[in-house]
């Protein structure tokens, strides 16, 4: 082969790559469709003596949580309402299967976030955390995990 073949070879050569690079990069900025899901949520209780559980024979606990998701590029959080769940025993399972979120974007980071407690006064969804009263049955047992 003499040069000026070779030149023409390395130009088409470079031209492919140059087309292959920049398809390849723009690829990885393409939107994606996600979908966000819990498979259950089961709430488990102990002994009389833990904090947690309500003392009296019978006594039902009340578990209310949220689940909820968001993304680096919309962080408008997508909830899955108020779970309820009321047992008289050791465990309940709340909302088998909830779908939190379907979203396309650009999103490169996923949050989610769980808050929990056991439900004793006041809205059934919204926590009444104590009141320093030592005759009211507060909300107990709260967490919030981000």
């Amino acid at each position: 082969m003499n040069k000026k073949h070779l030149a023409i070879r390395y130009l088409l050569t470079m031209a492919f790559a140059c087309c292959f690079l920049q398809q390849n990069l723009a690829a990885q900025h393409a939107a994606v469709t996600y979908k966000v899901r819990t498979n259950h949520i089961t709430h488990y209780g102990g002994s009389a003596s833990m904090v947690c559980n309500d003392t009296g024979p019978g006594d039902a606990e009340e578990y209310t949580s949220y689940r909820r998701s968001y993304d680096d590029v919309d962080d408008t959080p997508v909830s899955s309402g108020c779970q309820t769940c009321t047992t008289t025993a050791s465990s309940c399972t709340v909302s088998d299967n909830i779908a939190l979120a379907e979203r396309t974007n650009l999103a490169t980071r996923f949050y989610f976030n769980w808050e929990a407690w056991e439900d004793d006064r006041g809205d059934r969804c919204a926590y009444d955390g104590p009141d320093n009263n030592p005759f009211t049955n507060d909300d107990d047992c709260y967490f919030n995990l981000t």
